[in-house]
């Protein structure tokens, strides 16, 4: 299954070599920061500090959505699987594509958007609040400005890999489906439709009529 492949690879490519720490790694500033926020999400600092710099931010991530309420078997992804038929959904990328984006980033970058998000979290607890809210509502321009804008500001590798560099692609696959007939539904996360490097915007350019946002 997908869900299955994405664990493998991300089993596969989210731990450290035997000898290294996620601790070691980080400025001391971040492992004091990572102390407080492990503690705040009911995880402990040795629950993560096997882990890639890029499966530690992704791990605290949801492990504060967890704790802010938030339930696997209602996220987009679990409720739309539910009601497309399997024989007709199709997918831009692989899990393991989808995993070797973070994985295969220069550490470097990975460590940065780290400790980025370990002071997001530590000195502003109610961000991702306020994250969810923005989607449930719509709003384009606090999702970029809470969730987009400071990527692509900390790292530009980061947001090239994860963001921009995938839309052009996904745009040049949606060009593609436009050519033919009949209706499809594409569903992407909110991130990749904000700014000027956002699918909607690379339709645009290219002659789309694109309504929304």
């Amino acid at each position: 299954t997908e869900g299955g492949e994405g664990q493998m690879a991300t089993r596969a490519l989210g731990m450290l070599p035997v000898g290294e720490s996620l601790s070691a790694k980080l400025s001391p500033e971040g492992r004091a920061r990572l102390e407080r926020v492990t503690g705040a999400v009911g995880l402990s600092p040795a629950a993560v500090d096997g882990l890639r710099p890029w499966l530690a931010d992704l791990t605290l991530s949801v492990a504060t959505l967890i704790r802010d309420g938030a339930r696997a078997e209602a996220g987009v992804e679990a409720v739309l699987a539910g009601a497309a038929p399997i024989a007709e959904r199709r997918y831009f990328e692989t899990p393991w594509e989808q995993v070797a984006f973070l994985a295969e980033a220069p550490e470097a970058d990975q460590l940065g958007s780290l400790e980025e998000t370990l002071r997001q979290l530590d000195e502003d607890p109610e961000l991702f609040t306020r994250l969810v809210r923005a989607w449930l509502a719509g709003d384009q321009a606090a999702i970029d400005a809470l969730g987009v804008a400071p990527l692509r500001t900390l790292s530009p590798v980061l947001y090239e890999r994860l963001l921009a560099g995938r839309n052009r692609r996904w745009t040049a696959l949606i060009l593609e489906r436009l050519a033919g007939s009949g209706v499809t539904v594409i569903v992407v996360g909110a991130g990749h439709l904000t700014g000027p490097d956002g699918v909607p915007a690379l339709l645009r350019a290219r002659g789309v009529a694109v309504e929304g946002p």
